[in-house]
């Protein structure tokens, strides 16, 4: 992080059970995506599968990554630190760092791929995945299959979403709850007649508390908020039918084609 000119938060060290036992801290623990191993002075190491695996069944509840846990619980206090482009982190680098390539390793952990050509850190994944004897003619097949059915499936769930609140709101009037600044914008994309209400929330609608006068046999309420989850809790409690007295309307939305794909699930076919 120090290369970003970020520095690691030392609150941290009370709450990772790794530091609270001291077999590492802060400064000397190390992210595992990107190792270079002595292979001759890990063999003179022992055995150290029947132990880590020991370790992971002590402390299953406290692991967070198990294999980073496990090999900082060995090596941490005994490895040498590799300059920051040893292990170019993609999550921190396209937080932080600017689109420019670095000669180094790029470790594209968790999500951090995308299929974006305009992003110089995905263009040299793929300049390099294509000289590999994986990028073979079945692996192209098989990931347009893939992109295919995962488009598809989204759809396909989206439209049945769809029929199902058009089902529930026949013969009703629907409500629409949500910020002030969507108003306009859901009213144009769900074709909102002018007699139908929306209930514009402003900021501190949180504290105020909702607004919902509309009797439930004439009303069915489409919700708009990121609350929902904790809302659909609060609305069955006071009696309230799912998908007969109230819809989240954000589930009713098609995600943007960038969200609606993961690109990680088309390397799943190899």
């Amino acid at each position: 992080m120090n290369h970003y000119q970020k520095q690691v938060d030392k609150t941290i060290d009370e709450k990772i059970y790794l530091f609270q036992n001291s077999w590492t801290d802060s400064d000397s623990c190390f992210n595992s995506g990107v190792l270079l191993m002595d292979v001759e002075r890990l063999r003179n190491t022992g055995d150290i599968l029947l132990p880590g695996l020991r370790f992971l069944v002590q402390h299953e509840e406290e692991c967070k990554f198990f294999d980073q846990d496990i090999l900082n619980y060995f090596f941490s206090r005994d490895y040498l630190h590799l300059p920051w482009n040893y292990n170019i982190l993609q999550h921190w680098d396209r937080m932080w760092g600017k689109p420019e390539l670095e000669e180094g390793i790029y470790h594209y952990m968790g999500r951090t791929l995308r299929l974006n050509m305009d992003e110089p850190r995905d263009c040299i994944f793929y300049e390099a995945f294509v000289q590999t004897p994986w990028c073979s003619a079945e692996y192209i097949c098989k990931s347009f299959a893939v992109t295919r059915d995962v488009i598809a499936g989204a759809i396909a769930k989206n439209n049945e979403l769809n029929r199902r609140a058009a089902a529930a709101w026949a013969g009703r009037r629907r409500v629409f709850v949500g910020p002030k600044d969507n108003e306009e914008q859901l009213r144009e994309m769900f074709f909102m007649k002018e007699e139908e209400p929306y209930v514009a929330l402003g900021e501190g609608w949180e504290q105020e508390g909702l607004n919902l006068p509309y009797d439930l046999g004439t009303h069915v309420y489409v919700f708009f908020l990121e609350t929902f989850p904790e809302l659909r809790k609060q609305l069955e409690a006071a009696g309230w039918r799912e998908w007969e007295d109230f819809i989240d309307g954000k589930a009713l939305i098609l995600p943007h084609s960038t969200r609606l794909l993961d690109e990680y699930r088309i390397f799943m076919v190899m």
